[in-house]
């Protein structure tokens, strides 16, 4: 459920400045397109890699690609210091101005109580850094065994009608799209034909029922249905959905992205994933609780 090229490139005006691609649920997006695309529009592009620590695009690390990068350690990622996050950049400028904003607007090598922009106090702890540390020498081996984990789980979801992994197999290994997935949710499709009708929703009660951790992603509905969105009035300027520096009014209470409805309301299922530093025997016990949904439709229907 990555970004459409194409809706990047319907969307480019002569007033955009940069590209925000999502490596959603930790599977990377195409990079190779959306930085010739950038290239080509002289844009700047910012990885947002909240789901993708140790993800990597044709060998190459989520995060490493754009001129930009930004990594989440909420509490419930996979590297966690209970809050927090880290900008990458190999460009010494952007590195220079992102430690200003995150430091209250100081720069390196300069005066302590010299400022040079307004900013926040964004500073991590220590003690949080320790915590991460220890964490990212353990990241390899969980990524690794996650893969393991949820190659099992999709080959077993082969064999079960109305349920489907929504990454192909073949873009995702050594040589191939993904190289490697570290994913923050594993999602996979629900077709409800193929379970008598059952909505997703009732499939997802059954099998929380079950004991199983299914939801439907991160957001649970597209994004521009959060109030704030549904609010035109932002102080004097309206900005950001009013504002002179977008051509034109963004009305956000009309939008209906017909795709992003249907996916969520009809189709998207997930596992957290945490569930996939289990073993074997819970990737089995998945499959049987579907199985057993599936065996039960009647039941449901009542």
């Amino acid at each position: 459920y990555n970004i459409s090229i194409q809706a990047i490139e319907d969307a480019i005006t002569d007033r955009t400045r940069a590209i925000i691609p999502v490596h959603n649920g930790g599977f990377p997006c195409d990079m190779d397109r959306i930085m010739e695309i950038a290239q080509r529009h002289d844009l700047m592009v910012i990885e947002d890699c909240a789901h993708a620590h140790g993800s990597e695009y044709k060998g190459r690390r989520c995060g490493s690609i754009g001129h930009l990068s930004a990594f989440s350690f909420q509490q419930g990622k996979v590297m966690t210091s209970g809050e927090g996050g880290i900008v990458l950049t190999s460009d010494p400028e952007l590195a220079e101005k992102a430690y200003s904003f995150m430091h209250i607007g100081r720069m390196p090598g300069r005066p302590f109580y010299e400022f040079h922009r307004l900013a926040s106090n964004l500073r991590m702890t220590e003690w949080q850094g320790a915590v991460l540390l220890c964490q990212l020498e353990r990241l390899d081996e969980q990524v690794r065994r996650r893969e393991e984990n949820a190659r099992y789980l999709a080959e077993g979801l082969k064999e079960i009608p109305g349920v489907e992994p929504l990454v192909d197999q073949d873009m995702w290994g050594e040589g191939k799209f993904c190289t490697r997935w570290s994913f923050y949710y594993w999602n996979f499709r629900y077709r409800q034909e193929e379970f008598d009708g059952i909505h997703r929703d009732k499939f997802i009660e059954a099998l929380k029922a079950e004991g199983v951790p299914v939801g439907i992603g991160a957001h649970g509905e597209p994004i521009y249905r959060n109030p704030l969105f549904q609010n035109m009035n932002f102080g004097r300027t309206g900005c950001p959905i009013r504002c002179p520096l977008y051509k034109g009014e963004m009305d956000y209470r009309k939008v209906y992205c017909s795709e992003a409805e249907r996916i969520y309301r009809e189709e998207a299922l997930s596992i957290p994933h945490a569930v996939f530093l289990g073993d074997r025997e819970d990737m089995d016990l998945i499959l049987d609780a579907i199985r057993k949904v599936r065996e039960n439709t009647d039941e449901l229907k009542g």
